[in-house]
């Protein structure tokens, strides 16, 4: 039986293929960080039910300044770093973490808030990129990590969108988070426009010509 399609809410797939099918990993590459906000809130504005934003980039404050959403649910995955040098700083999150060196513990915070709030078919993860920083021994820990949680999203029909930096990842990294996807993004600032492309489709035939973002 083919999974009915919904729309990503990311010009470049629904006007290719209609949308995607739940239970996708999408991975967004990219050096300009404007242009892969707005990919992503196009992302989370697309989503029917609840998105659960797993936020170690930037403060919720600032995702609920630009959404104003109220079917958005929040792990917030940096406020501790704030926290450490002002401990007056409140934590508003229901789900939050306290580091991201316990990478067992975000992935039981993640699984907690979705087991809680059944309406969830959509994560943002902004982004893995951070969990490099902190994580020990080293990234296979995070490759672990990110292959348990995309297992666990597939299985629940849970569509996520994870951003990558590419520029501060050594090739090895880049190619891996590549492979654990199933449907890769490439955003670029070129001659005054914003592009988007896509770089690789599961079991598709794609094209991968640039296209001008509105």
């Amino acid at each position: 039986m083919i999974d009915k399609k919904v729309s990503s809410g990311i010009s470049v797939i629904d006007n290719q293929y209609n949308g995607i099918s739940q239970g996708m990993v999408l991975c967004l590459f990219g050096n300009h960080q404007y242009i892969k906000s707005q990919i992503v809130y196009s992302f989370i504005n697309a989503c029917k039910k609840n998105t659960l934003i797993v936020t170690s980039n930037k403060l919720p404050q600032k995702y609920k300044s630009d959404l104003n959403s109220d079917r958005i649910i929040f792990l917030d995955a940096i406020s501790w770093r704030y926290k450490r040098v002002d401990n007056k700083i409140k934590i508003e999150s229901k789900y939050f973490v306290n580091n991201l060196a316990d990478l067992n513990n975000l992935l039981s915070k993640i699984t907690l808030a979705c087991k809680d709030n059944d309406s969830i078919d959509t994560i943002v993860f902004d982004s893995p990129s951070n969990l490099l920083f902190y994580s020990t021994p080293g990234k296979e820990q995070v490759y672990r990590f990110l292959e348990l949680l995309f297992t666990y999203t597939r299985n629940k029909k849970i569509n996520l969108l994870f951003t990558i930096h590419p520029e501060i990842h050594e090739e090895m990294v880049n190619s891996t988070m590549k492979f654990l996807s199933d449907i890769v993004l490439e955003v670029k600032k070129e001659d005054n426009s914003n592009k988007i492309r896509i770089l690789e489709m599961i079991d598709e035939e794609f094209d991968s010509n640039w296209e001008i973002i509105d």
